[in-house]
C-alpha cells in the first residue's frame, strides 16, 4: 500500500515538472522568436515519455527522495541537449538554474560535497573559457558557446571538480561517436555541432549510477 502511494506521489510530480517544463519550453522558444534569433517556435519533446521513466525509476529505488532529485536534474538536462540540438542555443536561464538547483542540492552534500560543487562550478567554467580563449588566438573565432562553459560550470556544481575530466571524456566520445555516424550515414564533414546536447548526454550517463 505504501509503495502504491508513493507511485501516485511520483506520477503527480512527474506529470507537475513535464507540464511545467513544456510551458517554459514554450516561453522560451516564443522569446527566441522575438530576438529574431529563431524562425519560429519549436515544438517541445515529448515529456510524457519522460513521466513513464519516472514512475519506472520510482519503482525500483528504495529512496524515492533519490530518485526525484536526480530525475529532475535529468528532465533538465535532457531539455537543455533537446533545445541546443535545434537550434544552437542554451538559455542562460535554464543554465543558471540548473547551476543554482546543483549547489543548493549540495548544501546537503547530495551528489558531492559543498567546497568541491562550489570548486566544479568554477573550474568548470574557467577551463572551458580559457580553452575558447585560446582557440580564439589561434583560429581567430570561437569554438564554444557561453552556455557550453555554463552548462559544464551546472555539472561542476552538480558532481564536483573531480568528475569534471571523466564527463569531459564522455562528452567528447559521444560526440565523436555522432560525427562517425553523421559521416558514414551522410557524408556530411563540413556542418559544426553543437557541444552542449553531448555535455548534457554526458551529464545523464555520469547520474544514471545514482538512481
Amino acid at each position: 500500500m505504501q509503495q502504491v502511494i508513493m507511485l501516485l506521489i511520483l506520477c503527480l510530480l512527474a506529470t507537475a515538472l513535464a507540464w511545467g517544463l513544456s510551458r517554459e519550453w514554450h516561453l522560451v522558444s516564443q522569446l527566441f522568436v522575438d530576438k529574431g534569433w529563431l524562425e519560429q517556435p519549436i515544438s517541445p519533446y515529448p515529456y510524457w515519455g519522460l513521466v513513464v521513466l519516472f514512475i519506472l525509476i520510482g519503482w525500483w529505488e528504495s529512496d524515492a527522495l533519490s530518485a526525484v532529485i536526480s530525475l529532475i536534474f535529468a528532465f533538465g538536462l535532457y531539455q537543455l541537449a533537446y533545445f541546443d540540438a535545434k537550434t544552437g542555443f542554451l538559455p542562460d536561464r535554464w543554465t543558471q538554474a540548473l547551476l543554482w538547483a546543483a549547489l543548493l542540492v549540495n548544501t546537503q552534500s547530495w551528489f558531492t560535497s559543498a567546497d568541491q560543487a562550489i570548486l566544479g562550478a568554477v573550474i568548470g567554467y574557467g577551463f572551458l573559457y580559457l580553452l575558447n580563449s585560446l582557440y580564439m588566438a589561434l583560429r581567430h573565432r570561437p569554438g564554444l558557446g557561453g552556455g557550453d562553459m555554463k552548462l559544464l560550470a551546472a555539472l561542476g556544481a552538480l558532481f564536483g571538480w573531480i568528475a569534471l575530466p571523466y564527463l569531459l571524456f564522455i562528452a567528447s566520445v559521444l560526440g565523436l561517436v555522432f560525427v562517425v555516424i553523421r559521416r558514414f550515414l551522410t557524408k556530411d564533414t563540413g556542418t559544426s555541432i553543437a557541444f552542449g546536447p553531448f555535455l548534457a548526454g554526458a551529464g545523464i550517463v555520469w547520474l544514471w549510477p545514482l538512481f
